[in-house]
């Protein structure tokens, strides 16, 4: 929105019927949302904000305090209003305080107080620069009331919240020797009757004084000395494990007769060629003497029976494997085992060779051993002497 609109929705929000029926329409949210995308122009580092946006913030206060009964509203966004603080002027400061003031008077009060502590916590440059305007800056209309809105809080405070509210301001610079330094600086009649209310609801002199600053100095104390014992801490575990460590090693030096597990990695020297062809040497013979050693320790191979030697092409019984583990025992009769030709292993007899058998046949006296070829035929029936015409003559020189 532009600068004009901001102005003109500033008048139209002084009529009240016109004012429901903007917040009906949930108006005021869009104020609150344009309020929270300004602030975070001053907030980027990124982003340099101009006289403008200074202007148009201020702006967006005014509309606010126009709404500034309606409490809930204001509840609702009540820190982002306290976040203002450490970016506008101060006459923009004065707007808040009144806003703020409104809302602390309502039965939300509650909520202003808890944010207040918050925004002490959380903006710390916020809240010293209220301090410095409280304490240095010539608008004593702005120092009253602050002031006013102080002692509010500790009035409206609970007796649960008002002793940690106390030490809340008290923390932040808002003490017994802050007043009197106010006070003599600025003897307005308005600003002394307000530190006065202050000191009387606060209950705050110059013992209480002592007494707080003693209690933070025991607290800041009581920091250092949780900080050191975590420190000394962590150097008592670290001397414990070394210690374990170190035990470790002495009871295996024990063990071990004087030697300690702990062994010293030895400098290595220098490699010559003829060092580094030396041990390349060496390891080959180890090498070779461990196969060796591999091969010796190795146990000797069972001898199996090989049953194509006795022709046999199945896998026998337990019964003949027996007969012929006897056979195969004893070294002299293994040479009258018939070994068969590789081509009769697992098949029949080849058929026999042209012209008939000639040497197995001769030494048996079988008929045809002689001729070279196969047997005559049979005689014919009624050949020879009986039914049957002779022979012919043999032929001359047969």
């Amino acid at each position: 929105m532009t600068i004009e609109r901001w102005k003109r929705l500033r008048g139209k929000l002084i009529d009240v019927e016109w004012e429901e029926q903007f917040v009906d329409l949930h108006g005021a949210h869009w104020i609150f949302y344009y309020l929270e995308q300004a602030l975070l122009k001053f907030r980027s580092p990124l982003v340099i904000h101009t006289n403008k946006d200074e202007e148009e913030v201020s702006l967006i206060l005014l509309c606010i305090e126009r709404l500034k009964m309606r409490f809930k509203l204001l509840s609702e966004n009540c820190l982002l209003l306290f976040s203002c603080f450490t970016y506008v002027s101060v006459s923009d400061d004065l707007v808040l305080i009144n806003i703020l003031t409104h809302l602390c008077n309502s039965s939300l009060s509650g909520v202003v107080i808890k944010t207040f502590r918050d925004f002490m916590r959380v903006e710390e440059e916020g809240m010293k620069g209220l301090l410095n305007e409280l304490a240095t800056g010539n608008n004593l209309v702005f120092k009253s009331a602050f002031l006013e809105l102080l002692n509010l809080t500790l009035v409206v405070a609970t007796e649960v919240e008002k002793p940690s509210l106390i030490g809340s301001y008290h923390k932040s610079g808002i003490t017994f020797h802050f007043f009197q330094v106010l006070q003599k600086d600025f003897p307005d009649d308005d600003v002394v009757q307000q530190i006065n209310q202050y000191i009387k609801e606060a209950k705050l002199d110059n013992d209480f004084q002592l007494k707080r600053d003693k209690i933070l100095e025991l607290e800041q104390e009581l920091a250092n000395a949780q900080k050191a014992v975590r420190s000394l801490e962590g150097e008592l575990m670290s001397t414990k494990k070394q210690l374990a460590i170190k035990t470790k090693s002495l009871e295996e030096a024990k063990a071990n007769g004087g030697k300690t597990s702990e062994v010293e990695p030895a400098k290595s020297p220098v490699q010559t060629p003829r060092a580094v062809a030396a041990a390349t040497s060496s390891q080959l013979k180890d090498v070779k003497l461990k196969k060796s050693e591999d091969v010796a320790d190795k146990p000797a191979p069972t001898p199996t029976t090989n049953y194509q030697t006795f022709g046999l092409n199945f896998t026998p019984d337990e019964r003949f494997n027996s007969i012929v583990r006897k056979i195969m025992s004893k070294p002299e009769r293994r040479s009258s085992v018939p070994v068969l030709p590789a081509r009769q292993r697992g098949g029949p007899p080849p058929p026999p060779p042209p012209g008939g058998i000639s040497r197995a046949a001769s030494s048996m006296g079988l008929p045809g051993a002689r001729g070279g070829g196969p047997p005559p035929p049979p005689p014919m029936p009624g050949a020879g002497a009986i039914g049957g015409p002779p022979p012919p003559p043999p032929m001359p020189g047969a």
